[in-house]
């Protein structure tokens, strides 16, 4: 069977898929791209698998493969499935096989199709306590930091150094009635902290020494 179908895994509202759908669509190869955004998988699509393969129908886009046609995937920032006019008791469960049935999807592609990036790599490197303690393993020298609930230890931290960042651990961004707001790393003010040191202890919170840069570096991998 030619493997021949690019899988865009991604969301509705991903301004960079947009994006590279369309330059694709201009090089005449719409045929061979197709879009699942996450958030609609419990509304949008139809997945069935014997244990071996998978057909997918999805139904805005009326495109219908099997996994064994996937060339390539793009995992771009999928969002989590949306489920909804159902009992709040069973969304949970319902959610937690949707996505099963996704990782399966995911999964079972791995050995057959070039993956941008791979899932094992891509969930390792958003762990940033692992890279910290990889780059320190490798010689590399990395700020003071720390992570805690323990609003005594974060007074102490901040009073052993005079300029002191937050960042997220994971999810850069939150949302409030439905508007998303980004997390960037920024330089936290001593009086910030200590005016809302009770919230360390429901949110763990990761401090660091700020590092004045001398230049910045962005690293692009080319492959063959």
């Amino acid at each position: 069977m030619s493997r021949k179908l690019v899988l865009i895994v991604t969301s509705k509202e991903d301004s960079h898929a947009d994006l590279v759908i369309y330059k694709l669509n201009n090089l005449n190869l719409e045929d061979r791209v197709i879009r699942l955004n996450t958030e609609d998988l419990w509304s949008n699509t139809e997945i069935t698998s014997d244990g071996y393969n998978f057909d997918v129908k999805i139904f805005d886009s009326e495109r219908i493969f099997n996994s064994q046609d996937i060339l390539s995937v793009w995992f771009r920032r999928p969002k989590d499935i949306e489920v909804s006019h159902v009992e709040e008791g069973n969304k949970a469960f319902i959610k937690s096989q949707c996505n099963a049935l996704l990782r399966g999807l995911y999964f079972c592609t791995h050995d057959t199709a070039t993956w941008v990036n791979p899932l094992p790599s891509l969930h390792r490197a958003r762990i940033k306590l692992q890279q910290l303690q990889s780059a320190k393993k490798l010689g590399m020298k990395i700020p003071k930091t720390l992570v805690t609930n323990d609003p005594y230890k974060v007074i102490k931290f901040f009073e052993e150094n005079p300029k002191v960042c937050t960042k997220s651990l994971d999810e850069p961004s939150f949302e409030i009635d439905g508007y998303i707001f980004p997390i960037y790393t920024r330089l936290v003010d001593f009086n910030e902290v200590k005016d809302n040191i009770e919230g360390v202890k429901i949110c763990p919170t990761l401090f660091q020494e700020y590092m004045e840069k001398s230049y910045e570096l962005r690293i692009k991998a080319l492959l063959n």
